[in-house]
């Protein structure tokens, strides 16, 4: 166990090998430069990395608290394991930054929870339980020419984000049966001039917060089956506009389309017909 319950000021490890720290502990930092690093348990941290390969071994939750944070706060690389996956970034008041990997790449991890300022999250994320991103802003992709799918494979299970920038070409949110919130503004990173969102679920898709209106996304298209509620969504002049597939549409604020296409349905590409719900004042731009 590294550190038992008193700590230890920082745990380092850097060769080719494995790592194991598969006990939790309490520890000042960890600096885990393996090759391989598995872990589970709970780690009461300050700054945490395991850059290279992580397998969890167990449930593992890592919390990490400093008193600023110049560079992330929690830095893993790709992270694999049918455990459940929870981080919580705090920087003493002050932003803090955590960055991922691929997640659930090669064995899709139970669940994933993580929370902070920001959150780094950089490839693929598959689960079979759930995923919670519960940052101010949660950066989703590797910049221009990236893509980005965040996918949940277990019936029922569900995605929640709290707010995101697209840092992607084409983000893609996937579930079976469960459903997805967006539960504040999701908008395009401001470094990207490109960002097409994709929903795929046969379950429930709600965003609760504007999507594009600080900065337009390229375009928003949701797949047949299920039903979505969105608030107010912007896309840019010249992109492919807004595609409303689901078996039940219901909408509520105003759609900024800037010449781009609206529809609700698939515009009779096979036959698909969408219900189409007001939930209050709606204007289609």
């Amino acid at each position: 166990r590294a550190g038992g319950n008193d700590g230890v000021a920082t745990l380092t490890s850097d060769n080719a090998g494995t790592f194991r720290a598969d006990l939790g502990g309490n520890i000042t930092a960890a600096n885990l430069n393996d090759g391989t690093v598995n872990l589970a348990g709970t780690f009461n941290t300050g700054t945490f990395s395991a850059p290279n390969a992580v397998t969890l071994t167990g449930n593992t939750t890592i919390n990490s608290t400093v008193s600023q944070s110049p560079v992330p706060v929690i830095n893993l690389g790709t992270v694999d394991g049918a455990f459940a996956l929870t981080t919580n970034a705090v920087s003493n008041g002050n932003p803090s930054i955590s960055q991922f990997g691929v997640i659930g790449g090669g064995t899709p991890l139970a669940s994933v929870n993580l929370t902070g300022t920001t959150l780094f999250v950089t490839g693929n994320v598959t689960t079979t339980g759930n995923q919670a991103y519960a940052g101010i802003n949660a950066r989703l992709g590797n910049g221009n020419g990236s893509t980005i799918t965040l996918a949940v494979t277990g019936a029922n299970s569900t995605i929640n984000l709290t707010g995101s920038n697209l840092n992607a070409d084409t983000v893609t949110f996937q579930s079976v049966n469960g459903a997805i919130n967006f539960n504040n503004i999701v908008d395009i990173d401001a470094s990207k001039a490109i960002a097409n969102l994709f929903i795929h679920s046969n379950g429930t898709f709600t965003a609760f917060g504007c999507i594009g209106t600080n900065r337009a996304i390229t375009s928003l298209t949701t797949d047949t089956g299920g039903s979505s509620s969105l608030q107010s969504v912007t896309v840019q002049s010249g992109g492919t506009g807004i595609l409303l597939q689901d078996a039940t549409v219901t909408l509520n604020g105003i759609y900024l389309t800037n010449g781009a296409n609206f529809a609700v349905g698939d515009a009779g590409v096979d036959g698909n017909v969408s219900n189409a719900l007001l939930a209050n004042s709606t204007t289609i731009n």
